[in-house]
């Protein structure tokens, strides 16, 4: 389907010299057809196989940058009574402050100042600091803070990052069954949580569950073993709480709903009935990660009770038995695109190779 296309600029160019009578002047469109359909395949690929992971991290310092004023120099030339006159003017842009928290991954992210002086009074140990500006007239400098390295009065944020998904577009069988939204609320399936101030809900409750009295607790937990273990283990877990009586199958269901998942992720379904779990299932990047699936299933037949904050503590002192699935283990699927993409590829080809003609027998 892929080099269906490439006969479309072929047939514009003998379309062309047919009606012109001449075939040499028209080589160009079969040239200029074939840039066009690689191109127009690299963005499809770019698109269509690329997509948003979550990243966490904690925060190692906070930095406010204070309010600075610009010194802009501009050149004017305009026309007077026919000589040409240059002035130079001066302006002057004002910079507000500026407050951001700086990860250990190296991320930047904006915060406000209520958030920085929360942290400044609890972390303490602020002092100046000079900041470079171009062009500085008035203000600068600015103030920041490091982390206090008390795990239990740490910030934790999460980010997006874009990546290369091998089977996000593709009919592999690692890519589960396409589900369409409408579906998926129908059967009580979650949504990827937004990132909201910074952070991410990463236990999600079905509303037939009743909340644990560790839920909260639970969901900083689980945030910070995303935040410190996230970068080296190259892991962003999810805990899934589903009624018992969906069945595990339902587990299945939210792997196809969320595209295979993501690379980085590790993904704990729960099957829970009156406050005790009744089945387990782990889910990663193309399937189940074995080990740490056998090793959930029987933390919880050892013990039923849904106590989800140690559950998170033992995922974290196990968190070694994780390898994240790397994209070179699905390079033998080859590259492929679905079909709905494939003919939206053709359909835009075929377009393009009409503009293409239109433009030359015009």
């Amino acid at each position: 389907m892929l080099y269906i296309p490439y006969l479309f600029p072929l047939v514009a160019a003998l379309i062309a010299a047919v009606v012109r009578g001449d075939i040499s002047d028209y080589w160009f469109l079969y040239l200029i057809g074939v840039v066009a359909c690689d191109l127009i395949i690299w963005i499809f690929y770019f698109f269509l196989t690329t997509c948003n992971e979550y990243l966490s991290g904690y925060v190692v310092k906070m930095v406010h940058e204070n309010a600075w004023v610009e010194r802009v120099r501009t050149r004017e030339t305009r026309t007077e009574n026919g000589k040409t006159v240059t002035e130079t003017k001066i302006k002057y842009v004002h910079h507000p402050d500026k407050w951001y928290e700086v990860l250990n991954t190296g991320e930047i992210i904006t915060v406000t100042s209520r958030f920085y002086d929360y942290y400044r009074n609890m972390w303490g140990g602020e002092y100046y600091i000079s900041v470079h500006h171009s062009n500085l007239e008035s203000g600068g400098g600015g103030y920041e803070f490091k982390w206090n390295g008390d795990e239990g009065q740490s910030c934790t944020a999460t980010y997006t990052g874009r990546y290369r998904n091998p089977l996000r577009n593709t009919n592999s069988i690692f890519r589960g069954t396409r589900m369409k939204r409408k579906m998926a609320k129908k059967i009580g399936l979650f949504d990827y949580p937004s990132v909201k101030d910074s952070e991410q809900q990463v236990i999600l409750r079905h509303e037939a569950v009743n909340c644990p009295d560790d839920f909260f607790m639970a969901n900083v937990a689980l945030q910070r073993l995303n935040a410190f273990c996230g970068s080296k283990h190259q892991i962003h877990v999810f805990i899934l709480l589903f009624p018992a009586d969906m069945g595990i199958g339902i587990s299945q269901q939210q792997y196809d709903y969320w595209k295979s998942l993501n690379k980085n992720e590790l993904v704990v379904c729960l099957g829970i009935d009156d406050g005790k779990v009744k089945w387990t299932r782990a889910m990663c990047w193309g399937g189940e990660p074995k080990e740490l699936d056998i090793l959930y299933r029987d933390y919880y037949i050892s013990d039923s009770r849904l106590r989800l904050t140690e559950f998170v503590y033992f995922m974290r002192d196990n968190i070694d038995k994780w390898k994240r699935v790397e994209a070179k283990d699905f390079k033998y699927l080859g590259t492929h695109m679905s079909f709905g993409g494939g003919m939206l590829y053709l359909f835009i080809s075929l377009i393009l190779s009409a503009v293409i003609l239109y433009v030359a027998l015009s």
